[in-house]
């Protein structure tokens, strides 16, 4: 809502459908990044192994979280994903930082 998209679009095939093929689609370089994440690799032995490929997560993520920070929109989820990305927080310390938020 706050960049005047429509929610038909973020819970359409262009939002959700997207979101679901590339986390489960055992050829998604996004996927890829995540699981690397989950292995404990930072961003930059991450991009080594991707051989020149691009994961377009990987930038995204860095994109809307500085619009999010701009817009003082709270994303806890891209927060830490920011954070795990760029700033080599542990994985396990971002994970527990979103769960005491439940």
């Amino acid at each position: 809502r706050a960049f005047g998209a429509k929610r038909a679009t973020c819970f359409g095939l262009a939002g959700v459908g997207d979101l679901i093929a590339t986390c489960f689609s055992a050829h998604s370089r996004n996927r890829f990044v995540g699981e690397m994440m989950a292995k404990g690799k930072n961003l930059d032995q991450i991009r080594g192994e991707m051989h020149g490929m691009v994961a377009e997560g990987i930038r995204t993520s860095r994109t809307l979280h500085e619009l999010c920070t701009r817009k003082s929109i709270s994303a806890p989820l891209t927060t830490q994903t920011y954070r795990v990305l760029y700033e080599n927080v542990n994985l396990r310390d971002a994970i527990n930082d979103l769960l005491s938020m439940v």
